[in-house]
Order: structure tokens, then sequence, then C-alpha cells
């Protein structure tokens, strides 16, 4: 079975977390919400490459990390 969606969110992942996970190919939303979330982590999420949402409220991601994303 395929991890599709994770909700991380409070649980102090940052990029070296998303790292691990980046087997998970098929994850499409993952829920990061007041997690250390920096530049670093933002290039972490490219391990996910059926990524269609993403929540980063109270994370120090900034305008230009989102725009990264798109």
């Amino acid at each position: 079975v395929a991890l599709v969606e994770l909700d991380v969110s409070d649980t102090e992942v940052d990029a070296d977390g998303l790292a691990a996970l980046a087997g998970r190919t098929a994850l499409e939303s993952i829920d990061l919400n007041r997690n250390p979330i920096d530049a670093a982590a933002i290039d972490a999420l490219a391990y996910f490459p059926s990524l269609r949402h993403v929540e980063l409220d109270g994370t120090a991601a900034t305008a230009a990390d989102v725009r990264r994303l798109l």
C-alpha cells in the first residue's frame, strides 16, 4: 500500500526527517504545520515527485521558498 497522505504537524520534522521519507514517491499531500521547516526542508520536498498539496502554517518557510515548490 502506497503512502499518499501524511500529517506530521507538530512533530519537529525537518530536512533530515523529510530525506528519510524519500522512498515514498506516491506521496501527494503532506502537512508540515508548526515544524522547523526552512529552505533546506523545502529542497527536500523534491524527493516526492507526486506531491500536490503542502501545508506550511507556522513554519519559517518564506514566500520565495513556496514559489520554488511551484
